[in-house]
């Protein structure tokens, strides 16, 4: 894994596609005022005990912001705590069961049949500075030969 983080350069606050985390299972950043969680046994600990570790995020936003109206979290799945989690998760349950999704198989590959004729637009690759560089595994031909790297 570390070996293709390096390949690739990936960021380093992309510290799980480095290799094995070496960091405690439990820890307090005080530049973001939260604690990131690495060990699986603790997630579940969390995860299985919302009194305690409460996924109601918006909670923490500055209240000028949400009365402001600059911010809507409201309703959003990932930052609820049960009962209304369980209650949106049952619903999205119901709604995307294998059969729907069967049954909308069809349709998904009649839009998407058209879409392989679409233009590819090439996009600059952050980390290179040189058109042969392998850090963009796809670089095309089309930016490459005028001297920039780009991947579709």
């Amino acid at each position: 894994m570390a070996e293709v983080a390096k390949k690739y350069d990936i960021p380093h606050h992309l510290f799980w596609l480095h290799g094995p985390i070496t960091q405690p299972p439990v820890e307090y950043d005080p530049a973001t005022e939260s604690w990131n969680i690495h060990g699986y046994q603790e997630a579940l600990d969390i995860f299985g005990d919302p009194v305690a570790f409460s996924s109601d995020t918006i909670r923490l936003i500055p209240e000028e912001l949400t009365s402001e109206g600059t911010v809507h979290l409201d309703g959003f799945i990932t930052h609820m705590d049960p009962p209304g989690h369980g209650k949106l998760r049952k619903l999205a349950g119901s709604a995307f069961t294998r059969k729907v999704i069967a049954d909308l198989e069809p349709r998904i590959a009649a839009n998407a049949a058209g879409w392989n004729s679409w233009p590819i637009w090439p996009v600059r690759c952050r980390s290179s500075s040189s058109p042969n560089s392998s850090a963009c595994p796809r670089a095309t031909a089309n930016c490459s030969s005028a001297g920039r790297t780009c991947c579709s």
